[in-house]
């Protein structure tokens, strides 16, 4: 089963970064959810790894 990358930070603010690398992160967590339904929709397997603290 494909999860997608989500989160529910809205700003830069909210974790003390410049604007232009929050805009980085989001616009690269979003490409990277397109790619994951890309993979999905044509039928294969795809394994998310979870973010969690082992992760980090």
């Amino acid at each position: 089963m494909a999860v997608y990358y989500v989160t529910d930070l809205k700003s830069a603010d909210q974790i003390k970064i410049f604007n232009q690398l929050f805009k980085l992160l989001s616009d690269n967590l979003e490409q990277m959810n397109v790619s994951v339904k890309k993979v999905k929709n044509e039928g294969k397997k795809i394994d998310i790894q979870e973010v969690n603290p082992e992760y980090l």
